[in-house]
């Protein structure tokens, strides 16, 4: 998966978990000016511990759905130089789509929330 770039594209989902855990530890901290040095000290190396368990449980998606043969054929496009444009342009736009997602959400979910108030109550969800 490293030739891939799995790697890489799964320590940025490290990248975005510190986004949103480091305003919630300066939220809970009673000293909110060492959130981010408590997140990169303390966590992000125990985050980092865990990633070749991401990294397998990545790999078993592809397995369900891909033949041995699919997956040696990826292997070989990725290795081959348009693979290799494709790992980076991927690379490069991961964190802007993220961003524009987060965006997104920001700009739809209270007019959907408001639209669809009723219906959750209806399920016992507290707005």
């Amino acid at each position: 998966m490293r030739d891939t770039g799995g790697e890489a594209r799964a320590s940025k989902v490290l990248d975005i978990m510190r986004t949103v855990m480091v305003p919630m530890l300066q939220r809970r901290s009673q000293q909110p000016e060492t959130a981010a040095k408590v997140f990169d000290q303390i966590l992000l190396p125990a985050f980092r511990a865990h990633l070749p368990d991401l990294l397998r449980e990545i790999a078993m998606l592809y397995a369900v759905d891909a033949s041995l043969a699919d997956l040696q054929a990826l292997d070989a496009f990725y290795r081959s130089p348009l693979g290799r444009k494709a790992i980076e342009i991927q690379d490069k736009a991961t964190p802007q789509v993220m961003a524009l997602g987060v965006e997104w959400g920001k700009q739809i979910i209270p007019d959907i929330l408001k639209a669809k108030a009723d219906a959750l109550r209806q399920q016992g969800i507290k707005l």
